[in-house]
């Protein structure tokens, strides 16, 4: 029979070597471990910051897009008195549209035209308009409103307004990250263009 006190005898505890072969090898892998979450986290970061610039962008385009289908003319920004000094960052049009009203027996009973416009200030895109009873009152200092859209846009690069093909090309930096984000479209314009 053996004696449980031989058996226990030789039995010798961790080395010296050893331990420090276990610390290495944890070390190790809690190294990789930790540079996968890193990775991922600023993976993640990256990502949605993308995503906020993309949805940012797309959301002003869409306003613009939106106000130019649905006006009834488009102005030059050339065509009114100091809009493109009042507003250097101006998107380079203006949109008009004629809003009427009727009484009940479909008489029209007032008309009136509203003008609108962007620009860009402090990275945010920001929309003014004014209202008035006269078409041809093209006059920058009547615009005001200053309604954000929002934010992140850097600057109108591209914008231009080509009455030959019936186009308003838009390109909008966006801020994302070291390097500004290029998102551009073409509006097809329907009504006329001042």
């Amino acid at each position: 029979m053996l004696n449980l006190k031989q058996v226990y005898s030789n039995k010798k505890g961790f080395t010296l070597v050893e331990m420090v072969l276990y610390i290495a090898i944890v070390s190790i892998l809690l190294t990789s471990i930790y540079s996968v979450i890193f990775f991922t986290i600023k993976a993640n970061a990256n990502s949605e910051s993308l995503d906020m610039a993309l949805f940012n962008g797309r959301f002003a385009i869409e306003y613009i897009k939106s106000e130019v289908l649905n006006a009834d003319k488009i102005i030059c920004s050339s065509k009114f008195d100091n809009l493109d000094k009042d507003y250097p960052n101006n998107i380079g049009f203006v949109t008009l549209e004629e809003q009427t009203s009727y009484d009940l027996e479909g008489e029209i009973t007032d008309i009136n035209y509203n003008f609108r416009t962007y620009f860009i200030k402090d990275d945010k895109l920001i929309r003014i308009a004014y209202n008035t009873s006269n078409a041809s009152l093209f006059n920058s200092e009547l615009l005001s409103g200053h309604n954000q859209i929002c934010e992140g846009i850097i600057e109108f690069n591209n914008c231009n307004l080509d009455k030959e093909s019936n186009l308003i090309n838009i390109s909008l930096s966006i801020e994302q990250g070291a390097k500004p984000l290029l998102l551009e479209t073409a509006i097809n314009i329907r009504c006329d263009i001042e």
